[in-house]
């Protein structure tokens, strides 16, 4: 995911907790029902968390892969380009 697009998921999270939990102390209720709302409304936050971190972790993961396999990929390709050059330094074309 692209940092602009992080961004804009963390935004959208934090602005969905905090519209959750003033929705939470603006509404009439005991204060037992509210803290236990916001404590059912927090473990929700921390779950979804836990989910957004894991699969940006396994999206890192699978760039960091994909970057390893362009960079074997381009050093296969500098390797023969080098060999061809040489063997092309060494036995010029007769012409």
């Amino acid at each position: 995911m692209s940092t602009r697009g992080s961004d804009v998921v963390v935004a959208f999270s934090a602005g969905v907790l905090l519209g959750a939990v003033a929705g939470l102390l603006l509404t009439p209720a005991s204060g037992a029902e509210t803290r236990r709302r916001i404590g059912e409304t927090a473990g929700s936050a921390v779950d979804k968390g836990k989910a957004l971190a894991s699969g940006a972790a396994r999206k890192g993961r699978a760039g960091v892969h994909a970057a390893g396999e362009f960079v074997k990929d381009q050093k296969e390709r500098i390797g023969e380009a080098l060999r061809e050059g040489r063997e092309a330094y060494r036995h010029p074309p007769r012409g």
